[in-house]
């Protein structure tokens, strides 16, 4: 198993593990029981398939936003730069889910996982925030905007959305990475977190 298949792995079972927190329902989190072989379980093809239809939302969203003959220059600079502030919050928001999980795994002390669950909540609150603003920026541009409710409308399923959005970023782009191990974070975009 290569860094990125950890990386994938690791991510999925925080989501899990954050999702049961979130109050969705905990059979969510039978469907990634691994068989005996250490492969995952027949179910995960469904999970997969989920995957493709969120990661073909979000090139969608971006090739409409890159080839749509009905924008003109002016507003695929404007939408370009509002999708790209939602790839960086769904990256932030994915990145302070693992962080979440980490203290919690690690035992940190309860004032650190009071902290890192509130910086969690604000990333998911503002990559909520990005994703509805680029759906209006959309509709004032002319563009049909019904992928939005491809997203979700319930924060799990926004959150969901995010993450699988966060791994396809990470993975086609190298993204970015945290290092857990010695708390260091490399760059993302010119960013740092």
């Amino acid at each position: 198993m290569g860094p990125e298949e950890d990386r994938s792995s690791f991510l999925k079972d925080a989501w899990i593990h954050h999702a049961t927190e979130e109050g969705t329902p905990s059979d969510i989190a039978d469907e990634y029981i691994l068989n005996p072989t250490g492969e995952v379980a027949a179910s995960d093809a469904v999970d997969q398939e989920e995957d493709s239809a969120a990661v073909r939302l979000y090139v969608d969203i971006r090739e409409t936003i890159r080839e749509n003959p009905l924008l003109d220059q002016k507003q695929r600079v404007h939408l370009s730069s509002i999708l790209h502030l939602v790839e960086r919050a769904c990256l932030r928001y994915a990145i302070t889910v693992n962080d979440h999980v980490l203290a919690k795994q690690e035992k940190k002390p309860k004032e650190e996982i009071q902290s890192a669950d509130q910086i969690r909540r604000f990333s998911h609150d503002r990559f909520i925030d990005e994703v509805n603003l680029l759906s209006r920026q959309y509709r004032e541009a002319g563009l049909d905007n019904s992928w939005r409710n491809g997203v979700g409308s319930s924060r799990e399923e926004i959150g969901a959305w995010g993450q699988k959005i966060a791994d396809y970023l990470r993975h086609t782009r190298g993204g970015q990475n945290r290092d857990h191990q010695s708390g260091s974070s490399t760059e993302v975009e010119g960013s740092t977190r």
